[in-house]
């Protein structure tokens, strides 16, 4: 089982990453983000292929939410700072 702490606002980010809210901009992309996960353990992995190149596969437990989060609108970004993985959902 993977805990997960769900934020939606920049302040809630702040709270998660102890950063201020002007510095959140220097680790996160906070244009047209509608929701974040934060967690202790990635979930995703980074795989590879010849035809593909890199790209980051979810892990078992976080397959549902790592395919309804790459499926919204352009995606999801993977950011770790400070020992913690944030995942933040974007619409446009």
């Amino acid at each position: 089982m993977i805990e997960l702490k769900m934020f939606s606002t920049r302040k809630d980010l702040s709270k998660l990453t102890g950063l201020s809210e002007d510095d959140l901009w220097d680790h996160f992309n906070l244009d047209d983000w509608d929701v974040g996960f934060c967690s202790d353990v990635p979930l995703t992995k980074m795989e590879s292929d010849e035809d593909c190149g890199d790209f980051e596969e979810p892990v078992k437990d976080a397959v549902w939410l790592v395919m309804r989060m790459n499926s919204y609108c352009i995606g999801y970004e993977h950011v770790e700072y400070n020992g913690k993985h944030y995942y933040l959902v974007y619409h446009s």
